[in-house]
């Protein structure tokens, strides 16, 4: 199950494919949240910020250049297309076809697919990482389901016991509400809330933080050490001084020489 929806004139493709058993007889409903997560380019993580990235790849250009949101997740899902393409002859019609024109539809066209598809599972990080980087800006779905009987014999009775499509199913038979029980399903996906949760993160420092806080330690660094020059100084003063004194008392405390004459 794939979803795409327009946030701020942009599509945010969720790639990954998300398998639901959906049984027949129930009611089932898919809740979404959304959640954003923004993180910073480097240096302070290893990813890329969209077209403003000076990363260079033809398969990150690619989806650049179609205005996409760009994941790593689809990043690889076109690496994966490409080898398909390249290897096989046809596009996987799960994937963007990229310039392919035909679909792989016959047996020898699925072989070649699940050996490629192998392939790319094992050589993932060799064969797609480099070229894929790791997005700063992701989004994250948070999915709910809840189930319930499915359909009612009121309803069963009043509508889809009289529906020429269901009818058509079932030519040589005859419906009751046990046949059409095991038919049909109701599926509903919807926002469970039209507000999505976003996080951002920011630097705990900046540049002229930095800065700031380097003039500072260098200010109490140089301040203390004026400080202590002075303090030296004053020492040497102190010992010149002391040594000057007791230099003038020894000359005058000096007993003077006795003539003989």
């Amino acid at each position: 199950m794939n979803f795409n929806f327009q946030k701020d004139n942009q599509s945010y493709i969720l790639n990954e494919h998300l398998w639901y058993d959906i049984a027949t007889g129930l009611e089932t409903n898919i809740i979404i949240n959304r959640v954003f997560v923004k993180k910073q380019p480097h240096p302070y993580n290893e990813c890329v910020k969209d077209s403003s990235s000076s990363f260079d790849s033809e398969l990150y250009r690619t989806i650049i250049a179609k205005n996409i949101t760009y994941t790593q997740s689809y990043c690889h899902s076109l690496c994966y297309q490409q080898e398909v393409i390249k290897k096989c002859g046809c596009y996987a019609k799960s994937f963007d076809k990229l310039n392919s024109l035909s679909p792989c539809l016959n047996q020898s066209q699925y072989t070649c697919m699940s050996v490629e598809y192998r392939n790319f599972l094992l050589n993932l990080s060799a064969m797609c990482t480099p070229y894929c980087p790791l997005e700063c800006d992701s989004m994250i779905f948070q999915i709910t389901t809840t189930s319930t009987g499915y359909p009612s014999l009121q309803y069963a009775t009043k509508y889809l016991m009289n529906n020429s499509l269901i009818k058509s199913k079932f030519p040589n038979e005859n419906l009751t509400y046990d046949l059409i029980k095991q038919s049909v399903l109701s599926l509903n996906v919807f926002y469970g809330d039209l507000a999505y949760i976003e996080y951002n993160q920011r630097p705990k420092t900046t540049f002229a933080d930095l800065i700031s806080n380097i003039g500072g330690i260098l200010g109490v660094l140089i301040g203390a050490s004026f400080l202590s020059i002075l303090e030296i100084i004053e020492v040497l003063i102190e010992v010149l001084n002391f040594l000057f004194s007791r230099t003038k008392v020894f000359e005058i405390s000096k007993p003077a020489k006795i003539s003989n004459t």
